[in-house]
């Protein structure tokens, strides 16, 4: 029984969690500023923040250990609050900005919040949401992180209502590694010693927590007589790692917000803000809800600033396929190798993953387990059944195994997961084929497997 493609690319896309995005919801600054008011997050864009397996196992950036929750810094005890905090919002400094930018080869930005930001150094930096330079910005095409400095042709910030009282940036002051960890984006000043235009924040090391009291500070769209708006919220959630929620009063379109900063009672930088929902709540057809990204992580991605880019997958881990096998062409993201024994009618695919994304005491076992979990949740499987993690061995390397089975539109499959480690990476084989060839197909699986290097 041999496979259509049809059926082997839907087969592909059931497992494998390279094919499950996350999301920010958004739509793009200037359709935002042109309509004056949009329902839900200012931002309903596709875009992929989190890489394979981010709901489960890794998402971080740099060269830190990560888990479920990201190594964070050492936070001192306390950091000393603001002098201006202690007034009243409406006497606060000026600490919003909105941005103007123009690029080769791009379409300009303009609009949206960003800030200045003391780093631990004393040096400050412009921070605002970096999703910003792709479609959600009007910025086409959309720019990496890493080319931005080569596509950059001038970046202003300066109050919405002032715009002579202008700071020119120019240059990320940021890691470039894995950009779809994280959505900040900080850039250095043109001139240091310039006259600054609002006053700028200082990060605070520690996350915002449930329960306290946030005020997020911006201007939305249809205000167009006003410098600064300030909004008490207090944090709602921590659905995800450096990210939080919050709701907040009194309500306001939120267009206009992303990249705004967030600050705690202190007047401390928590984040800038940015939606990671689809859905927003909502008074009367106006947010009262919001999200931000940490500061915390900000100050972990500008202190590795100067790291060498992280060593890619596919320079660490390699696969020369014994004789036999026929390399197929994946349309699924991150997928090292995807092949076809076409005489047994087996199937396999190959992820792999940096260990210096993880927690320091994940090992072979703890993965297989948080990939399961992963899977379980984004199958389409019907009718699935899977065996727990277990211990093996393949060819002298230790293996962390389960099986999955179940039907997908009348079509009985059988999956072996192998997770194993090689060069540092974690590598995990999905490897599958119908009921009937079931047996037949273990030492294909196996013989792929040895061939890693």
């Amino acid at each position: 029984m041999q496979l259509r493609d049809d059926q082997i690319e839907k087969v592909s896309k059931t497992l494998n969690p390279a094919a499950a995005e996350a999301h920010l919801c958004s739509a793009p600054v200037r359709q935002a500023r042109a309509a004056g008011e949009v329902r839900g997050s200012l931002h309903r864009r596709k875009a992929v923040l989190f890489v394979a397996l981010a709901a489960a196992v890794v998402i971080h950036v740099i060269s830190c250990p990560a888990g479920a929750e990201p190594a964070r810094m050492a936070a001192p005890a306390t950091q000393p609050a603001e002098p201006w905090a202690k007034a009243a919002p409406p006497r606060w400094p000026q600490l919003v900005l909105t941005n103007k930018a123009s690029f080769t080869g791009h379409t300009p930005l303009e609009g949206a919040s960003s800030f200045l930001m003391r780093m631990p150094n004393g040096e400050i930096l412009v921070g605002t949401a970096k999703h910003l330079i792709k479609n959600a910005g009007g910025v086409e095409p959309p720019i990496p992180l890493a080319d931005l400095d080569r596509a950059l042709t001038r970046w202003e910030v300066f109050p919405r209502t002032k715009p002579t009282l202008t700071i020119e940036a120019n240059g990320l002051a940021e890691n470039t590694s894995r950009e779809n960890a994280h959505d900040w984006l900080l850039l250095r000043l043109v001139d240091p010693h310039a006259k600054l235009p609002a006053t700028p924040l200082t990060p605070r090391l520690k996350p915002a927590e449930v329960g306290e009291t946030v005020y997020l500070i911006g201007v939305p769209y249809t205000d167009q007589n006003s410098a600064q708006n300030v909004y008490k919220g207090v944090v709602t959630a921590r659905p995800h790692r450096s990210y939080f929620t919050y709701e907040f009063s009194p309500p306001v379109h939120i267009p206009g917000f992303s990249g705004a900063p967030i600050v705690d009672a202190n007047g401390l930088l928590l984040g800038h803000g940015v939606s990671m929902g689809t859905d927003l709540k909502q008074k009367d057809g106006l947010e009262i809800e919001f999200g931000a990204e940490d500061a915390s992580l900000a100050v972990q991605l500008w202190q590795h600033r100067n790291d060498l880019p992280a060593t890619q997958p596919a320079d660490a881990v390699h696969l020369d396929l014994p004789q036999g096998w026929v390399t197929r062409q994946s349309k699924l993201a991150g997928v090292l190798k995807y092949a076809e024994y076409p005489a047994a009618v087996v199937y396999i695919e190959l992820l792999a993953f940096d260990k210096a994304d993880t927690q320091d005491d994940l090992d072979v076992m703890g993965c297989a387990t948080l990939l399961q979990r992963n899977a379980a949740r984004s199958t389409a499987l019907a009718n699935r059944q899977e065996t727990e993690p277990k211990a093996g061995n393949i060819g002298g390397r230790a293996t962390a195994e389960y099986e999955i089975t179940g039907d997908l539109k009348g079509l009985k499959l059988h999956y072996r997961i192998i997770v194993l480690e090689q060069n540092s990476f974690f590598c995990k084989f999905t490897c599958w084929t119908t009921a009937a060839h079931w047996d037949a197909a273990q030492a294909h699986f196996e013989d792929a497997v040895k061939a890693l290097k």
